[in-house]
């Protein structure tokens, strides 16, 4: 497993000194590596699993089988029962009304343009 390092550091000096070196061929031969190494990676850990790993997953997805059966078992909500029971009534309401705020309000404008709306106004660090 540490000769595999060994060529990614080759993949990371390979994608690193492309631009110095100013080959695009670089750069590609890099991501190959990189993309083969990553490949042998998730083989090589599946095959080193122990016997101990692989009976803590049996139980993990034992309690996730149980808890599907159980979530089976629980009543669906419809939609209009959102509206019509009050238990499910106020935070629905409270849900919609927040995102409606948010969308109308324009916030998700400020957040994404904000950095250059700093930029074009002077400011040089972060706030």
């Amino acid at each position: 497993m540490l000769i595999i390092n060994l060529f990614v550091v080759t993949s990371g000096c390979l994608m690193g000194l492309c631009k110095v070196a100013e080959s695009i061929e670089m750069l590609i031969l890099g991501y190959l590596v990189i993309g083969l190494v990553c490949g042998l990676c998730t083989g090589f850990v599946l095959i080193c699993i122990s016997p101990t790993v692989l009976q803590d997953a049996s139980h993990d997805i034992q309690e996730m089988t149980d808890e599907s059966a159980r979530m089976t078992q629980e009543k669906q909500v419809t939609v209009l029962e959102l509206f019509r029971v009050s238990s499910y009534r106020q935070p629905i309401i409270i849900s919609i009304v927040l995102q409606l705020s948010q969308q109308l309000s324009g916030i998700n404008a400020v957040f994404r343009y904000s950095a250059g709306i700093f930029k074009g106004a002077g400011v040089q660090e972060p706030i």
